[in-house]
């Protein structure tokens, strides 16, 4: 996200997994904030996802791996 919420922040996370038409509403909290990678601003959060059931484990395992599929 272009806007960073600080430590500790909650917040609901909408990830939308390719090829299923299906999206995933997460709640967890902002563990990190990434603002610079090698001095160029990269916006970003490391959220810490409340408890989640076995299959939102398993959509968010598919999206991660669509996503390195994709940088391959």
């Amino acid at each position: 996200s272009d806007q960073l919420k600080p430590i500790g922040a909650r917040l609901t996370a909408h990830l939308p997994v390719t090829g299923d038409n299906v999206s995933l509403d997460v709640k967890g909290r902002v563990a990190t904030q990434n603002k610079t990678v090698n001095g160029r601003m990269v916006p970003g959060m490391g959220v810490v996802f409340d408890e989640l059931d076995h299959d939102a484990k398993s959509l968010i395992q598919k999206l991660i791996d669509h996503v390195l599929q994709q940088k391959t």
